[in-house]
């Protein structure tokens, strides 16, 4: 067992080392700049707010830079829509010839192309089996009822935002509209 006297003098010793410790030695923050990355067009909401957010930590060292990370978004999103196009190839929808959980969980990324004006992406890009598949998914009950709101209230400009990124998307595309 252990005695009260051997109890106190461990604290007594933890006590007299933390008093004898000196105040932590660090470079000042931030020693060198924070890029921000921002996957959004510049002069957006998320592009002010993360300056914002990142202008109070680094002061005059924060850089938002989005062109590499537009430019890979735009390459994934591509990827994503060739491989829907080959799916399509093989069966009516993306795994068999119903629909699946797939369907639903792909229908809005193809759905916000749609909304921001950037159908073309698909319709105009060589993927004739994505764009039907789409025709039929829009023609299910569930879609009016689902995304009927897309073409209202604060989503009524997206269209033409979506086709002034156009210029900015085109020279990132392997397969460019025709």
């Amino acid at each position: 067992m252990l005695s009260r006297r051997l109890v106190l003098r461990g604290a007594a010793s933890v006590a007299l080392l933390h008093a004898q410790a000196g105040p932590a030695l660090a470079q000042s923050y931030p020693a060198r700049p924070i890029t921000l990355i921002v996957p959004y067009a510049a002069g957006g909401g998320n592009d002010v707010m993360a300056r914002i957010v990142g202008a109070p930590e680094a002061g005059e060292h924060a850089v938002v830079s989005i062109e590499d990370q537009f430019a890979d978004a735009v390459r994934t999103q591509e990827q994503m829509l060739d491989t829907f196009e080959q799916m399509l190839g093989r069966t009516s929808y993306l795994i068999n010839d119903d629909v699946t959980l797939l369907d639903l969980t792909a229908l809005p990324y193809i759905a916000r192309l749609d909304q921001m004006g950037l159908i073309e992406l698909i319709t105009n890009c060589d993927r004739p089996h994505l764009a039907a598949w789409y025709a039929r998914m829009k023609l299910r009950p569930s879609w009016e009822a689902s995304f009927a709101f897309l073409a209202a209230g604060p989503f009524k400009d997206w269209p033409t935002m979506g086709r002034a990124t156009m210029p900015s998307i085109l020279p990132l595309l392997r397969r460019p509209p025709t």
